[in-house]
C-alpha cells in the first residue's frame, strides 16, 4: 500500500505547481463511505503535504451530487475513468496517474463476448441491439466497451436499442 501511495504521489506531484503560501485540495469521488475514504486517502494527503511543504486538505463526499458540485474547485481529484471522461468538459483536469498492480502493470481489461452461434462478428453488427454493460463504476466492464463503441462510430446512447447496466 505504501509503495502505491508513493508511486501515485510521484505522478501527482509532477502535475502540481507549487506556489508560495498555497494550499491544495485533494477530492475523492464518493465510491466508499466517507469514514473509509478518510482512512484510505489520509496517508496520501499527508505525504503530499510533507513532500511539497504545503498543506493538502483531503475532501471526501457523502454523495455524487456534492462531488460534482465541487469538482472544479479541487486541485487534485481521485476518481474512476468514466467519471473523468464525463467531467472533461466541466473541470479542467488531465490524468496524471493510473492504478497499477504490484508488477507495475495496469489490470484494466475488457471484452465484448457473444454466443458461439451468434450472427454478430464485428462491433458494427451490434448497432441497434441491446447491450449489457458492466457496472458504470468499473472501468474494464463499462468504460472500455463504451470507448470501443465510440471508436467504431457507434454512439451507445443513440445507436443501441437499449443499454442495460450490469453489476460488478
Amino acid at each position: 500500500m505504501k509503495k502505491k501511495i508513493i508511486w501515485i504521489a510521484f505522478f501527482l506531484l509532477a502535475g502540481i505547481r507549487v506556489a508560495i503560501g498555497a494550499s491544495y485540495t485533494l477530492a475523492v469521488q464518493p465510491c466508499w463511505p466517507p469514514e473509509k475514504a478518510l482512512v484510505m486517502f489520509s496517508p496520501l494527503a499527508n505525504y503530499l503535504s510533507l513532500a511539497i511543504n504545503k498543506p493538502f486538505k483531503l475532501v471526501v463526499y457523502d454523495n455524487a451530487a456534492q462531488f460534482h458540485r465541487d469538482i472544479s474547485k479541487a486541485d487534485l481529484v481521485i476518481q474512476d475513468a468514466y467519471s473523468a471522461y464525463r467531467h472533461k468538459g466541466f473541470a479542467p483536469f488531465i490524468p496524471v496517474a493510473i492504478a497499477i498492480n504490484k508488477d507495475g502493470k495496469t489490470t484494466d481489461r475488457g471484452a465484448i463476448i457473444v454466443r458461439k452461434d451468434s450472427p454478430f462478428h464485428k462491433i458494427s453488427d451490434l448497432r441497434g441491439r441491446r447491450f449489457l454493460f458492466g457496472s458504470i463504476h468499473n472501468t474494464q466492464k463499462f468504460f472500455c466497451a463504451w470507448i470501443l463503441f465510440k471508436e467504431n462510430g457507434i454512439d451507445p446512447l443513440k445507436d443501441l436499442s437499449e443499454i442495460a447496466p450490469g453489476g460488478d
